[in-house]
């Protein structure tokens, strides 16, 4: 009637489609850092744009640790389909644990990377960058929760990127 014939997708072709269009949505949001609905920054200028930077490398390198680990569960699928079960499994389970070792060394240099901006916590000397932490948004140590603002700053201003 309208021209087209969807016999050839199925439901999971249509399912697997969306998922891969908003992986890539996703994937794109993570390595430019423009969230949607991202909360404005009260920190000031100097140590708002040092968190950009650390968390700028942190997502880039999150994000290809993210597809290096789908590439590498697609390949073992491919490459290990005749071979015995056993087999996969040990290849998921090595995947698994260079993934983790990965994660640790991320954290790691994510650390590295304070001391060298200089983006560590007045009162504990702590790194100041978590990924999951909210110091742009409350200004407060992700460690020992005290205020890293400085003093004679307006608590009305806002940064924004």
């Amino acid at each position: 009637m309208f021209g087209f014939y969807l016999a050839p997708f199925s439901m999971n072709s249509l399912f697997a489609g969306i998922f891969i269009l908003l992986f890539l949505f996703a994937f794109f949001q993570l390595l430019t850092g423009k969230y949607v609905g991202k909360a404005k920054s009260i920190l000031p200028l100097e140590l708002e744009m040092k968190r950009i930077a650390i968390a700028t490398k942190h997502n880039q390198i999150a994000g290809l640790m993210a597809l290096s680990v789908f590439a590498g569960i697609f390949l073992i699928v491919a490459l290990l389909r005749g071979l015995p079960r056993a087999w996969t499994i040990v290849a998921i389970v090595a995947l698994g644990i260079a993934e983790i070792y990965a994660i640790r060394n991320l954290f790691k240099y994510d650390e590295e990377l304070c001391e060298r901006f200089g983006f560590v916590c007045p009162h504990c000397h702590k790194p100041l960058y978590e990924p999951r932490s909210f110091i742009n948004v409350n200004g407060l140590c992700p460690k020992c929760r005290k205020s890293v603002l400085p003093t004679s700053q307006p608590q009305g201003s806002v940064v924004s990127r």
